[in-house]
Parts: C-alpha cells; sequence; structure tokens
C-alpha cells in the first residue's frame, strides 16, 4: 500500500521478527536504506522497559479508582501516588510471578485472538519481503 504511494525506493518495511532475532541486522538495513554506515546497536539491554506484567494488572484494577485531572495536564495527588506505588512495587514483584502473568496473558490473547490476523500478517509479509 505504502510502496503503491511513495514507490517503492522510498519505503523500507522490515518484520519486527528480525529486530527481535537480528537487531543488528535490522538496524543495518536501516542505515543502509537511508544511505548511512552502520552504526552497531551499542547495548543488549533494555533502557524503556515497561513494568511487569502483575504490576499492570494491579494498575488496571485502580483504573476507574484514580483518574488523571480531566481539566488539564496537572495530575492529581492521588494519580501522582499510583504512578509510584506502581514503580516501586513493580521493583520487588519476582520475575517468576510477572512470567507466569505474561503467559496466562498470551495464552487468553491466543485463545480470543486465534488465526483473526493471519491473512493480514500473511498479505504484509508478501508486501514487506520474506521473512528472515
Amino acid at each position: 500500500m505504502y510502496r503503491g504511494v511513495f514507490g517503492a525506493k522510498n519505503v523500507l518495511a522490515l518484520p519486527l521478527e528480525l529486530l527481535e532475532s537480528q537487531p543488528d541486522v535490522f538496524s543495518g538495513q536501516i542505515f543502509d536504506f537511508m544511505g548511512l554506515p552502520a552504526h552497531p546497536i551499542e547495548s543488549e539491554s533494555r533502557t524503556n522497559q515497561g513494568w511487569g506484567a502483575v504490576t499492570v494488572e494491579l494498575y488496571r484494577a485502580t483504573n476507574g479508582l484514580v483518574r488523571s485531572n480531566p481539566l488539564g495536564p496537572q495530575s492529581s495527588r492521588a494519580f501522582k501516588a499510583r504512578q509510584f506505588i506502581a514503580c516501586k512495587l513493580d521493583l520487588i514483584i519476582p520475575n517468576a510471578w510477572n512470567t507466569r502473568q505474561e503467559q496466562r496473558r498470551r495464552a487468553f490473547l491466543k485463545n480470543c485472538i486465534g488465526t483473526t490476523f493471519s491473512d493480514s500478517n500473511d498479505k504484509t509479509v508478501r508486501y514487506a519481503g520474506s521473512r528472515s
């Protein structure tokens, strides 16, 4: 679709799986597409890692209780306190709990979604090229 609008030479589509499995190859293809020398990824660690699955579930459970300020950008004290507590909780919740909750969530979504997006995923692969 985008290649038809902007021209194939102006659009680069890469599979997300390539970023996950071979981040250096993924970034190298982007730099090459832009005509720049490859720049290796310096860190394997995640610098902007989100909360664990248990923290997210606990945070969601309080959505109806604490809300941001609907009248402007200033967050309420309760909203800020909830953020602070969630950040602190995330540091002490065992990784095994998060892993178990993440597995449950993925199984639930897989059961709900099934193969709903298989056709569109296959089309995306055909448009973007083969999976690496």
